[in-house]
């Protein structure tokens, strides 16, 4: 009987060994790569969510306890605005001017004035047939706070001016000119919006103050009111500082 097909199966079985056995080896050998760990997470305040640290600046807070989970709009916004003065206390003041200084009716609520009540204030009357600008006293009916959180001024015009349709123009500079200096604050004119519509009479206190008839480039007609802007939708006292832009706009409003 040849051994040679016993010799054949015995080297046959020993490769078949030593392949299986590399692979084994290589097999236990040890990673030398490690997968990243996972985000280190800590217990929020509010039930139910987990807070993942950003830059050790603030933390959002999602859903679940899933940092990867979208956020639930109602649950980020609850919780941002609970934590955003913890968070970031020294920030939101610097942005937020109007939570350090007094609102602009801080005056007149330390005095108990409310909504609905009223105040006056001063404002220049250029009467269609007057020779000379006045200074009158009107009062202002405090409107309820808006976005500004402030209370807002509605004037009664109807105390010296009867108009059907209010005209307004807006003074930012000392003249119209777009190029001119800026104004320590705006100044607000309100006059008849349809004045020439209803055959109004030319404003003689205006042509008298711009050096006479045909000295401006619109008319103006009826009855005037100036008023210093304090902020948007509130006013304040007027001063004779206030007249010389006032002029300025009589004389060259659209023409530049």
């Amino acid at each position: 009987m040849s051994l040679l097909p016993v010799a054949v199966v015995v080297v046959a079985f020993f490769f078949l060994f030593r392949m299986l056995g590399g692979k084994t080896e290589k097999s236990a050998q040890p990673q030398l790569q490690q997968s990243p760990q996972p985000p280190q997470r800590r217990q929020s305040s509010e039930s139910g969510s987990q807070a993942v640290p950003i830059d050790g600046l603030a933390s959002f807070h999602f859903v679940e306890g899933n940092p990867y989970a979208k956020p639930r709009p109602s649950v980020v916004f609850t919780d941002w605005r609970t934590h955003k003065p913890h968070c970031l206390p020294s920030l939101s003041r610097s942005r937020s001017p109007s939570r350090t200084r007094p609102l602009p009716d801080a005056a007149e609520r330390a005095k108990g004035l409310r909504p609905g009540d009223t105040i006056t204030v001063a404002a220049y009357f250029f009467g269609v047939d007057a020779d000379m600008p006045r200074i009158v006293q009107v009062t202002c009916t405090l409107r309820e706070p808006e976005e500004e959180g402030y209370m807002g001024h509605s004037p009664n015009f109807k105390e010296y001016a009867q108009w059907p349709a209010l005209g307004y123009v807006g003074m930012r500079r000392e003249t119209p000119a777009p190029t001119a200096p800026l104004l320590g604050h705006s100044l607000s004119l309100f006059f008849h919006e349809f004045g020439l519509l209803d055959d109004q009479r030319p404003n003689r206190c205006v042509e008298k103050l711009v050096g006479g008839q045909g000295m401006t480039y619109q008319q103006w007609v009826g009855d005037i009111m100036l008023f210093r802007d304090e902020v948007s939708d509130r006013y304040c006292d007027v001063s004779e500082e206030d007249l010389a832009p006032a002029i300025e706009y009589f004389r060259d409003y659209g023409r530049l």
